[in-house]
């Protein structure tokens, strides 16, 4: 019997170059603290973005979760300022 394979599911990331990225017309975005990460709102829904100098790379939760706890910027502000985004965009959260 011949073995099939399942395919990987995959999630696609977006990538914009800077000008897109910060014209509201492509969604309302904020820095994250002093990150190099942004969170923007793009089908209204949360994407976090990796400022890469010439273009920004939307990146999964799980990497930015994971980067915040390696660094020394304070989860509880970052989570707050996440909150306050969030909520002053009317957006909300899939977990």
């Amino acid at each position: 019997m011949e073995k099939i394979k399942q395919r990987r599911v995959r999630n696609s990331l977006h990538t914009i170059n800077r000008v897109n990225f910060f014209n509201p017309e492509t969604g309302v975005y904020t820095k994250i603290s002093s990150t190099a990460w942004y969170l923007k709102i793009r089908n209204q829904q949360p994407c976090f973005y990796l400022d890469l100098n010439t273009k920004f790379q939307q990146m999964p939760k799980a990497c930015f979760e994971a980067t915040l706890q390696r660094s020394d910027v304070n989860p509880i502000e970052v989570q707050t300022e996440i909150n306050k985004f969030m909520e002053d965009n009317n957006v909300i959260q899939k977990n």
